[in-house]
């Protein structure tokens, strides 16, 4: 199915299943205006037929629509990026009814001693609460006068109040930034993101970060503890309790490398699996009978193309589909 606008710019960032077997997706298009790009969500039946479409006129020409949730009555959360202009406006959820119409607009992230915010990604807690997972620079004290990248969780309610909002330790000294989150049954947090390393060997690791459930640092756990270029762009549960997570890096010979690691919930390397080809992974989910589907791009003979990878809990490829899907 193609969703495309005559003549206008149309890209998706994100989509969530809706409550009626449908889809939400959400992203960004230039339609009001060829100058300005603003967020838009637009709701599709299991057919990808559009069912309604709401474009949200922002006062910033650079606005994006990242990542949607569905809430518990039957309407949506959405992950909005610069709805304003500004260095504090750059972190914005919409509370959505079910047709999209907004109940309520809220900014985080405004303490003016950041820098540079940035959101990827949002979660629905067991508790009937989200959070975001981002980045932001922050002054550390172990680098006196100095800000250092730091991933930003930032856990709200359903009226939109916060209920913790920082980066990932105020002193510990790691540099670090997140992209995608998922909770244990406690509501904890593990991300999958990049931690840069400041002690030799140097470099960029792919990392797994713990954090509570009242949002204090727990653990981190570089996959790749030598690696000069690395990050973790996608954490699945698989049902026996171990995580997924697929990751992207580049070894000393300047190989670029994707993969898939299984770990422990301590982090610890239970097996991975080495794709023939760099692909960038985006998006992944764990399907009814405990296959991991992994979705993203490649690039070949000077062509971008989508792909598809189905994977078991083994990391072995699916008896059916042996080999990635291109599109």
């Amino acid at each position: 199915k193609l969703f495309s606008l005559p003549n206008k710019f149309v890209q998706f960032f994100g989509a969530v299943r809706s409550d009626d077997g449908g889809m939400v997706e959400i992203g960004v298009t230039n339609k009001l205006s060829s100058t300005c790009y603003d967020p838009f969500i637009v709701k599709t039946n299991n057919c990808f037929e559009k069912e309604w479409c709401r474009i949200f006129n922002s006062s910033n020409c650079d606005c994006d629509g990242l990542d949607i949730q569905n809430t518990s009555d039957g309407g949506y959360m959405a992950l909005i990026a610069r709805w304003k202009y500004g260095e504090e406006q750059k972190i914005w959820l919409f509370r959505l009814d079910s047709l999209g119409g907004v109940i309520w607009a809220q900014v985080y992230a405004t303490d003016p001693g950041w820098n540079s915010e940035l959101s990827h990604s949002i979660l629905k807690t067991t508790d009937n609460c989200f959070v975001i997972t981002g980045e932001t620079y922050y002054p550390d004290p172990t680098y006196p006068n100095k800000k250092i990248i730091k991933i930003i969780l930032i856990k709200v309610n359903l009226n939109g109040e916060t209920i913790f909002e920082g980066p990932w330790g105020t002193d510990n000294g790691v540099y670090s930034d997140g992209r995608l989150s998922t909770i244990d049954s406690r509501n904890n947090i593990y991300t999958a993101g990049r931690r840069a390393r400041t002690l030799d060997p140097y470099g960029d690791s792919p990392c797994l970060f713990k954090t509570s459930v009242s949002g204090e640092p727990v653990f981190y756990r570089d996959l790749k503890p030598s690696s000069s270029l690395g990050i973790s762009s996608t954490i699945n549960w698989f049902q026996d309790s171990t995580l997924a997570l697929c990751s992207q890096w580049r070894d000393s010979l300047s190989t670029d490398t994707t993969g898939v690691f299984k770990t422990d919930s301590l982090g610890n390397l239970l097996n991975q699996i080495v794709f023939s080809d760099n692909y960038g992974i985006y998006g992944s989910s764990i399907t009814y009978n405990n296959r991991l589907i992994l979705g993203g791009s490649g690039y070949a003979s000077g062509k971008f193309f989508g792909m598809a990878i189905k994977l078991t809990s083994d990391l072995e490829y699916d008896s059916v589909y042996t080999t990635p899907f291109t599109y």
